[in-house]
């Protein structure tokens, strides 16, 4: 997951997710990102997920069922486009979803916010 200014003020924060350890509540703890679930396995990392496709370590979220209805993966990016002069921000992810295996459907939701540093 990348994260940049369409102003070429250069990358604001990126991962491959190689740096991560491998399994299950592993993605949370590493390089800020937090969840509000760490025991039941609903996200972590996995290596080389998708056979023939070489995209080595990557997140997942909803693989096991979560201990609650609601689970967050969420990072806090030190940015503050007032102080850069650069309010335009560009992401870019690679995102894939897979249909449940457990005959239930799953809600996915992707959020950008801006967050008060006051």
């Amino acid at each position: 997951m990348a994260l940049g200014s369409v102003a070429d003020a250069g990358l604001i924060y990126g991962t491959d997710f190689e740096g991560f350890d491998v399994g299950n509540n592993k993605w949370a703890g590493r390089e800020g990102w937090q969840s509000n679930d760490n025991t039941s396995g609903a996200q972590g990392i996995v290596e080389n997920f998708v056979p023939n496709l070489p995209l080595g370590k990557t997140a997942y979220l909803g693989y096991n069922p979560p201990t609650s209805a609601f689970t967050t993966v969420s990072k806090i990016i030190n940015y503050d486009p007032a102080i850069t002069g650069l309010p335009i921000v560009a992401f870019d992810s690679f995102l894939g979803i897979q249909d449940s295996t457990f005959g239930d459907r799953d809600r996915f939701y992707i959020s950008f916010h801006s967050h008060p540093t006051a």
